[in-house]
């Protein structure tokens, strides 16, 4: 996973799949009988090149998105650690225990318990499961934490 990553659970999926949808009936429907209709490209040009361009660009957040179950409260087994979900951890050395949501960079605010997926924790957490020890870098240096739950 990089920074650049995008991440797309299954609800977000099934709307943009519905979008296209739309999109492609309103361009068969709508535009192309005004192609035949028509004498100037120019008159349904505009209105053609949005709509391909939109259908272009939903299809290209599917095809480089990472797709991620939606997150509905339920823990698995050993659930693991992803966009949505909601984790404690203990820095190790600390009794504090620390609840965080892991959200996407837009997303994040620290001292409400959102951290974003590009932080140096966000990004160590992803991937792992409840009762790993994880060790990442930070500006300040080395950090170890222990994952207590994850939801």
């Amino acid at each position: 996973m990089s920074e650049d990553d995008t991440y797309i659970t299954i609800t977000e999926l099934r709307k943009i799949e519905k979008e296209i949808i739309q999109l492609r009936n309103k361009l068969h429907e709508d535009l192309i009988p005004s192609i035949r209709n028509s004498n100037e490209i120019t008159d349904f040009d505009y209105e053609f090149t949005e709509g391909i361009s939109r259908i272009q660009e939903l299809q290209d957040k599917i095809l480089n998105g990472i797709i991620i179950p939606d997150h509905d409260g339920v823990k698995a087994k050993h659930e693991i650690i992803k966009v949505g979900s909601i984790v404690k951890v203990q820095s190790l050395g600390y009794e504090k225990v620390n609840t965080y949501t892991i959200v996407e960079n837009n997303g994040a605010s620290p001292s409400e318990g959102r951290i974003s997926n590009e932080s140096p924790l966000g990004r160590a957490l992803i991937g792992h499961t409840e009762g790993e020890r994880i060790e990442f870098q930070t500006p300040s240096g080395t950090q170890l934490v222990q994952i207590i739950l994850v939801n």
